[in-house]
């Protein structure tokens, strides 16, 4: 199996296959698919534009995208992650002191 020696001879399968036996009586182990049947998933792509202030936010931080480069993947990643969130919702960019002193850092030099 996929564990150890030691783990396997310490299992006593007599055991093990009893309380398996006591716990199917109280408990009943069901899929979905075995209890419902469902229509496949469908997915719709909505394009819908920015409001005026997370555009605004979005330029931005676009603009500034060429000084945090010169800074190293991890703070690009960082302003990647931050255009995801304005992307989403403003409130989401900036929610308390912290996270506006970070994205001063986003600035053009």
């Amino acid at each position: 199996g996929s564990l150890p020696e030691s783990v396997e001879a310490a299992v006593d399968e007599e055991k093990v296959g009893k309380i398996r036996a006591l716990l199917s009586t109280l408990m009943l182990r069901r899929k979905k698919e075995d209890v419902i049947s469902l229509p496949p998933k469908v997915f719709y792509d909505v394009w819908l534009p920015l409001a005026p202030c997370q555009a605004k936010w979005y330029k931005q931080l676009l603009r500034s995208r060429r000084s945090v480069q010169e800074r190293g993947v991890r703070v690009l990643i960082k302003l990647l992650v931050r255009l995801r969130q304005v992307s989403g919702h403003p409130r989401g960019i900036s929610r308390n002191a912290a996270d506006t002193e970070e994205l001063k850092g986003f600035r053009l030099p």
